[in-house]
């Protein structure tokens, strides 16, 4: 961007417009705006960004900016390397993302990317985000509780475990006697006290004769070095990722209350690393689970859980993944269908896959799916690709497919100015 000083005093006043046609039904300029945005987002960054698309949080009644400026903010403060050091702009950001969620706590246009905020600020700074959250008035805090409990099981556990860490316990101090010392007994002073053998018990038994099926029973219990004849073997507790091995199976058809259950634990275990093996092993099914079973559904809430979780799920084990990417590529690709709301995070995760993975490999695999498909399913593949090729670096080992892909697109399918 040219003049790139001068032009950063207009941001603030930029934000707001960008916000308002972001999301524009005419395509132009909902394209040119989201451009706009991405020229400032290189040249500025983040931590310059952020506090002018805070202040339009607070622009009168106009829904579309304040949930417009809550979806860009889950994506800067994910970014953010600076801003978020000092705590006031953690409490002011949390307090601002709040008092939204008061006033709007019936318009889910809001108060989801509102929870995605919280998620974000609780993951930049824990302690001084769930303080904050807890030192809100009660009408706030109890409405964040109720959807937290609903829509982000997470962020309530969260919430609740850091109240009980803040409860200090009340110890009674009583005044204690002084202990007297017991006499000792000198006659008993040398015995030593050893459990019997198995010979001593079989003389005890020659004295004192008792009943062969309870002398078998005595024998046994020395054997066993077991003090009760009447104990039972304890089983072992399954573990949250055992549990969750055994509940998913793959092509299966799952309740609303079983994918809800298989969702908290996922939640709970997604970034346990020291269990690689259980994760190859389940990588897969987790896969399959989430698109089948939340992504590709008509619950808008499952649909978002779902989104969340593949997002972190992709963040913790991007190692694991190799074996199945071009399965996770497609179905990626084909969920650029979904609303908008979804893209950023569909973009996100494209971003930890292009880190790790060669975009050399990646848009060519792309590109050889999307050849085999018709619109709309094609648009999504195109957003995707475009998505892959916007996470930075050259183009050069991969331009002349992509040209010609495009220009195959545009000629047979007439859609060129999607392209």
């Amino acid at each position: 961007m040219v003049y790139t000083n001068q032009m950063q005093i207009y941001i603030k006043q930029l934000a707001s417009r960008i916000l308002f046609t972001m999301s524009d039904k005419h395509e132009a300029i909902a394209n040119a705006s989201n451009f706009l945005f991405q020229l400032m987002h290189t040249n500025y960054g983040p931590d310059i960004l952020i506090p002018s698309f805070i202040d339009c949080l607070e622009q009168g009644n106009l829904i579309r900016i304040k949930a417009g400026a809550l979806e860009v903010l889950n994506m800067l403060i994910k970014e953010a390397k600076k801003y978020f050091e000092v705590k006031e702009n953690v409490k002011t950001c949390t307090k601002k993302t709040a008092q939204l969620i008061n006033d709007n706590f019936s318009n889910k246009k809001i108060v989801l990317p509102a929870l995605g905020v919280l998620l974000a600020l609780r993951d930049k700074s824990y302690d001084i985000s769930i303080s904050t959250i807890l030192s809100l008035p009660e009408p706030q805090l109890t409405k964040i509780k109720a959807l937290a409990s609903e829509y982000a099981s997470d962020l309530d556990e969260n919430i609740a475990s850091f109240e009980v860490s803040q409860c200090e316990p009340v110890v009674e101090i009583k005044k204690l006697k002084p202990r007297v010392k017991k006499k000792e007994n000198n006659t008993d002073k040398n015995i030593v006290h050893r459990t019997p053998s198995k010979v001593q018990v079989e003389e005890e038994i020659k004295v004192h004769p008792i009943k062969k099926a309870d002398r078998n029973i005595m024998i046994k219990v020395i054997d066993k070095g077991i003090s009760n004849k009447y104990s039972t073997p304890i089983s072992k507790p399954k573990t949250e990722l055992e549990q969750l091995n055994e509940l998913l199976v793959i092509d299966k058809s799952y309740t609303e209350n079983e994918v809800n259950l298989i969702l908290d634990l996922l939640a709970k275990v997604i970034e346990i690393n020291n269990e690689k093996v259980y994760w190859k092993k389940m990588m897969l099914k987790t896969l399959r689970f989430l698109f089948l079973n939340t992504i590709f559904t008509t619950n808008e809430h499952i649909q978002m859980r779902g989104l969340q979780i593949l997002e972190r799920l992709v963040y913790s084990h991007i190692e694991l993944l190799s074996p199945h990417l071009n399965e996770l590529l497609e179905s990626i690709a084909r969920a650029y269908t979904l609303p908008k709301k979804a893209w950023e995070t569909l973009t996100n995760i494209n971003e930890y896959i292009a880190d790790k993975y060669s975009r050399k490999e990646i848009i060519p695999s792309l590109i050889e799916m999307a050849v085999n498909t018709e619109p709309p399913l094609l648009q999504a593949f195109i957003r995707c690709i475009a998505a892959v090729v916007n996470t930075g670096g050259s183009c050069d080992s991969f331009i002349d497919e992509l040209i010609n892909f495009l220009y195959v697109v545009s000629l047979f399918n007439n859609i060129d100015d999607k392209a």
